[in-house]
């Protein structure tokens, strides 16, 4: 026999079976099949359980926020109290400094008290 195959020899010998067309279509079909089956049966449902879990990650996130502003605030009506507690301390010290002044006029020098009026 000869290197060189007939036309017809070398035609036979290059359609195999993996070669044709049609078994080729079926394989990506079939591949494409199992890819939508994966992705209805895990992909979806994993997405959808990360969705839930986020979700209900913010419902607790926005309790949290109302526990916080409910604290907030009343932290603030404390500081107002302390603010106002301040606004006192210093009025009373005034008051104590006008105390002392007026009691300061009202006390008679010690040689002038009770044997002064006895006269």
């Amino acid at each position: 026999m000869s290197p060189r195959r007939s036309g017809s020899a070398r035609s036979g010998a290059t359609s195999g079976v993996a070669h044709d067309p049609t078994i080729a279509q079926k394989a990506v079909f079939v591949l494409w099949g199992l890819a939508l089956v994966l992705t209805y049966l895990v992909f979806l449902p994993l997405i959808a359980l990360s969705l839930w879990r986020a979700v209900r990650a913010a419902r607790r996130i926005e309790e949290y926020v109302q526990d916080t502003l409910v604290a907030a605030q009343g932290i603030q009506r404390n500081l107002t109290a302390a603010a106002r507690l301040a606004e006192t301390q210093a009025l009373l010290a005034d008051l104590a400094a006008a105390l002392r002044r007026l009691e300061a006029t009202l006390v008679q020098p010690a040689g002038a008290g009770p044997a002064e009026e006895r006269r």
